[in-house]
């Protein structure tokens, strides 16, 4: 009790007895400038939690996603129903707008999750799993009234304009999309022009960056690259290309969007022994893309219709087709497996506050290459068929999505094809600040 009258005490001292501070002080107290005035930052993001049902145990996917593949057919996970949760989406974003250069608005942005971690069957973290948190963009950007320039780690070029309205992370990667994983950013440089034609405008991009290159005999834990590294195997470096269009329609924009990706990649052999052979390898892939507004009531029904389909030669790490390459060893005269595919979805947003989306996906690998990589339970192809919907109020989105999973398996000896299934139901709340 002591201590604390003579806590009182001081404190009454320092309010009622201490003399005021100067006329000219007390005006520049509240002048609290900081040292960056000149820089606008906004911070933002969302909090989520995922829980997900399983017909079949998937050991492959975060919680945060959908299942990429039907389990293989009588294997242990295979009718072993599995209940998880999971809220390491979490995502956060900064956002810095800075001073005007060169005539130019500039724009510092980055962006990080923890949505990386991916256990194995030992329960400890996949060597596949992206760092957590995770870096999903982290560049600069420079607006002129009909140019841009990006320089850092974003969203590449390829099939990128347009993906599913779920709030569910990946719905139609690997059924027909690309990843929305690591593999879809990279560090990069992207130069664009805007060219406006009436009420519409098109944008030309270009894109050199970094090509994921982790692809040799080994284990993935013994590479000396992996998913964020800058391309230890790789002479040269990515290119990208858009041309993206976006016209009225409907009271809302029209797009439709074709892009390109090419990369090379050296694949060597073993860590173990004096081999030093080696074989360069490319990636090359097409996309077009579009989302289309469709006639109906402003605030009480609109509509559209949107989707994408590719072609794809040795992208099965970006989740356009399924086996890349019929070998990763340089002596086996690997060749890249082409693929294709596309997704489609049709939506419906309802009253302000409601949502209802169905689509379908699908990608293959052509067949005879599959059979020339060998192997048994080798995917051929992979659809999927979700249905969602979804309350929005405010910050707040809360989403209920079905899936179910096709998947056909080659035993590539005996021509034999393995069909399985699995259903997916996933309850998305996501708080968005």
């Amino acid at each position: 009790m002591k201590r604390l009258r003579w806590v009182l005490a001081l404190a009454a001292v320092t309010v009622f007895l201490l003399p005021p501070l100067p006329a000219d002080a007390q005006e520049r107290a509240p002048d609290r400038r900081p040292v960056s005035s000149l820089f606008d930052v906004r911070i933002g993001g969302f909090v989520q939690t995922n829980v997900t049902w399983d017909t079949d145990e998937n050991q492959d996917d975060n919680p945060s996603s959908l299942r990429e593949y039907a389990v293989v057919r009588d294997s242990r996970q295979h009718h072993q129903e599995t209940l998880r949760w999971a809220a390491t989406r979490m995502r956060l974003f900064i956002d810095v707008r800075g001073p005007e250069l060169y005539g130019a608005k500039t724009r510092a942005y980055t962006e990080f999750d923890w949505d990386g971690l991916k256990l194995n069957d030992d329960g400890e973290s996949s060597a596949t799993a992206a760092h957590t948190p995770r870096l999903r963009h982290a560049y600069a950007r420079f607006d002129w009234p009909n140019a841009f320039l990006t320089v850092g780690q974003t969203t590449l070029l390829i099939n990128q304009a347009v993906s599913s309205s779920s709030s569910l992370e990946g719905v139609s990667s690997n059924h027909g999309d690309i990843t929305a994983g690591s593999r879809n950013r990279s560090p990069q440089v992207i130069l664009g022009a805007v060219i406006p034609a009436g009420p519409a405008k098109v944008e030309l991009v270009g894109a050199v960056g970094r090509h994921a290159t982790d692809q040799n005999p080994d284990d993935v834990v013994d590479n000396a690259q992996g998913l964020n590294d800058s391309g230890a195997r790789s002479g040269l470096p990515a290119l990208g290309a858009l041309v993206k269009g976006t016209v009225p329609l409907f009271g809302r924009d029209a797009i439709f969007a074709a892009s390109y990706y090419w990369g090379e990649a050296t694949l060597t052999n073993t860590n173990a022994g004096t081999d030093r052979s080696f074989r360069d390898v490319n990636s090359e892939g097409v996309a077009l893309e579009w989302l289309l507004p469709l006639p109906g009531i402003r605030g009480v029904a609109e509509f559209d219709f949107r989707g994408s389909v590719f072609q794809a030669d040795n992208m099965s790490a970006w989740n356009l087709g399924h086996g890349g390459l019929t070998s990763t060893s340089p002596g086996s005269n690997p060749r890249e497996i082409t693929a294709y595919g596309g997704f489609a979805e049709a939506n419906a947003a309802l009253l302000k506050y409601y949502a209802v989306g169905l689509g379908y996906g699908h990608v293959e690998d052509q067949r005879d290459w599959v059979i020339k990589r060998g192997g048994n339970q080798r995917i051929w192809t992979n659809d999927a068929v979700w249905l969602f919907g979804q309350w929005r109020t405010g910050p707040v989105v809360v989403e209920l999505l079905y899936a179910k999973i096709y998947t056909q398996r080659i035993d590539t000896a005996s021509r034999e094809v393995h069909p399985t299934q699995s259903d997916a139901v996933h309850v998305v709340f996501q708080y968005r600040f």
